[in-house]
């Protein structure tokens, strides 16, 4: 037999229904299939015995037991000891494969690894199996997702996972152990495999501590800081001293946890051990630079925010937000509407499919800002993130239209800088920063133009801020056909291409506003950086590319700089 499945599951039987019905569906049927119940009383022995008739129909064998045990991972070792297969798979209830043939995907070609990691999804992130394992791998806390690891049974058995009661990083500690330190052979494989449930308790907010610290402590058991070299490693105590500073300065900017900081400083490389004097020192320093740039920003609007001149050309600053994070977008419309230099408008598009009742769905706070000169645009079709400028181009054709993001707080003099720049060169598009299109390399491998004046390699970012003038794009760029089936999540991309189709260069200005201030706390569940992994950023330039060929000559266009 090749493979056993294992789950567990405890008080969770709608939970473990959805993985047997992803079990069941698989085309592939060399498995056996076994469920550790922790003496649930919600219905999950009635579901196991009504399940058995239809795994003796696709000829796969349920085997399960219901009784008090010591936790999950005391589960997980009772279900080792149960397999029989090849290789075990630790599918826990709730978890479920996300197609009929992962199976058969997975165990398609002979594979004498003893540890095989595929990709895991949840409803926010893609979790990717590590290219190779190193020790820097798990130093920096990186995820191995379980469920998505095909594990030998016989290295299973011979390295249990850690039982003792209240871990809950014992996982991790066994990868530690069987890849690192008994040299298991592993292999990553480019298979989709799992739906991850991240309602499970290592996913709760107010455990992450917890975890970092077994973490840490599992490293440190098996490779002492010495063996590390030149990471810079820090005892888990050293570690504390870093978060007392981290705390002490989110304290001061009034917002707890409100910059996402390196756990470790870079600079610590050059004293490997330093005195916990010496650390506090050098983390508050280090955090104060970040608690400056977020004092530079506006944090409360009491007068006019936009222009009461008329100007030539009408200065719209545009940008979008939906349901889970427009609380936060208040925040950014204060950095916003404190501007040095006042728009001609502000416009905060929302759909009316995200937000069916309109005014009746947004916070009062929000509303009040109307008085101050924000004003509310409504689009009655779902364009996700291309909402921040494509309704500003129909409604303000002729206009100087600079876009902003929802999750970013904005210097006071960032709209005035950009601004500046169109003065200067009133044809070009002014940014923050620009990476430099490559056709034939991964998009994250991009180098970042710097002063560069050629819009046919530089793809301006919007989380920074971009100034697009009037007829900055071909006339394609509204066609929402065609940007919704090459570009669905890659608007960057989109307006790149139909600014380089156009002719228009690009400037970017790079300093302090290319290093942007999170919101503090900001809610990235449905972020579009969750779903643009696994290269989805290059797949949608293929698709713009193979739609408008002339881009393939304008890349290949050396590039000018005005540095």
């Amino acid at each position: 037999m090749q493979l056993s499945i294992i789950t567990i599951s405890y008080q969770n039987r709608e939970g473990l229904a959805r993985t047997i019905r992803s079990v069941l569906s698989q085309d592939y049927c060399d498995f056996e299939h076994i469920v550790v119940d922790g003496g649930s009383d919600d219905g999950t022995v009635d579901l196991l015995k009504t399940s058995e008739a239809a795994y003796a129909q696709k000829g796969v064998s349920l085997r399960w037991v219901s009784e008090k045990d010591e936790g999950i991972y005391h589960a997980m070792n009772k279900g080792t000891r149960m397999a029989n297969g090849h290789y075990c798979n630790y599918l826990n209830a709730g978890d479920a494969y996300l197609h009929p043939t992962v199976l058969s995907e997975v165990f398609a070609e002979y594979n004498p690894h003893d540890v095989l990691i595929a990709k895991a999804k949840t409803d926010t992130r893609t979790i990717l199996p590590p290219n190779e394992i190193t020790v820097s791998y798990f130093y920096f806390h990186r995820p191995i997702n379980h469920q998505a690891a095909f594990i030998k049974t016989s290295v299973a058995l011979a390295h249990p996972y850690d039982q003792t009661a209240g871990k809950i990083s014992s996982d991790y500690k066994f990868f530690i152990e069987t890849l690192l330190v008994h040299n298991a052979t592993y292999r990553s494989l480019d298979v989709m495999a799992i739906y991850f449930d991240s309602h499970g308790m290592s996913s709760q907010r107010d455990v992450q501590d917890t975890i970092r610290k077994e973490q840490t402590e599992a490293l440190q058991s098996c490779f002492p800081p010495a063996v590390w070299r030149d990471m810079g490693a820090l005892a888990y105590e050293q570690y504390s001293i870093v978060r007392i500073a981290k705390r002490i300065t989110d304290r001061l900017i009034h917002a707890r946890r409100a910059l996402k900081l390196k756990t470790y400083d870079t600079n610590l490389l050059a004293n490997r051990y330093p005195s916990k004097g010496v650390l506090f020192r050098r983390m508050i320093r280090t955090h104060w630079m970040y608690a400056k740039a977020y004092f530079s920003t506006g944090r409360k609007v009491t007068t006019c925010a936009i222009n009461t001149s008329e100007r030539e050309v009408p200065l719209i600053l545009s940008l979008t937000s939906y349901p889970a994070r427009i609380r936060e977008t208040e925040r950014v419309l204060a950095t916003l509407m404190t501007q040095s230099l006042k728009p001609d408008k502000i416009v905060l598009w929302l759909t009316e499919q995200q937000f069916p009742h309109r005014e009746a769905d947004l916070p009062t706070s929000l509303l009040k800002l109307r008085k101050y000169g924000l004003t509310i645009g409504w689009y009655d079709r779902p364009v996700r993130s291309y909402t921040k400028l494509i309704p500003a181009l129909i409604h303000y054709p002729n206009a100087v239209i600079v876009t902003a993001d929802d999750d970013i707080l904005y210097r006071k003099d960032w709209l005035e800088t950009l601004y500046k720049g169109y003065l200067s060169a009133p044809q070009t598009i002014h940014c923050y920063n620009a990476p430099i299109v490559q056709a034939d390399t991964n998009y994250n491998q991009w180098h970042y133009a710097r002063g560069m004046n050629n819009s046919g390699r530089c793809a301006p970012l919007g989380v920074s801020g971009v100034l697009y003038p009037p007829t900055a794009f071909s006339p394609e760029v509204l066609n929402e056909q065609a940007f919704m089936r090459c570009a669905p999540i890659a608007d960057d991309l989109w307006f790149w291409a139909m600014a380089a189709l156009n002719g228009t260069t690009v400037c970017v200005h790079h300093g302090k506003h290319s290093r942007t201030i999170p919101v503090p706390n900001v809610n990235n569940e449905f972020a579009l950086f969750n779903e643009n992994v696994d290269g989805a950023n290059n797949k949608q330039l293929d698709n713009i590319l193979q739609a408008y060929p002339a881009l393939r000559e304008i890349i290949e266009t050396p590039i000018a700089s005005n540095d």
